[in-house]
């Protein structure tokens, strides 16, 4: 897996994510999934395939808080997932992405309550 370094030179993200401070950060945007239960089922990271999603979906949490359009930022997580799906083991990226679409259908089928749900929220 990349380090966090070179990941945030290649994923797409607002500049208000990068400054937030890394604590505050990882606390308001835990990663992957709807929130507690949910959470164990839509894992971030896939150590059997060498990747994971955990900032792809901290970013795109993010962007639905700051109201950013919701296509913007579910094609968005789609294609940094996919950044970091090529940092697969090769032989495994094909699953890697795989999951990325699985998971780009979810939020862009399943996630305007989830969208909803930031509009007002004080950050």
């Amino acid at each position: 897996m990349l380090s966090y370094d070179n990941i945030r030179q290649l994923l797409i993200a607002p500049p208000t994510y990068w400054s937030m401070d890394p604590t505050e950060r990882n606390r308001r945007y835990e990663g992957c999934g709807p929130g507690k239960f949910g959470d164990y089922l839509v894992p971030d990271n896939f150590p059997i395939l060498g990747c994971s999603f955990h900032v792809p979906c901290q970013i795109h949490d993010h962007m639905y808080d700051f109201q950013y359009p919701k296509t913007f930022c579910d094609d968005t997580f789609l294609k940094n997932m996919l950044i970091c799906a090529g940092t697969a083991h090769l032989i495994c990226r094909f699953w890697a992405r795989h999951l990325a679409a699985i998971y780009y259908e979810a939020v862009r089928d399943f996630g305007q309550d989830a969208y909803d749900a930031c509009k007002g929220e004080s950050l």
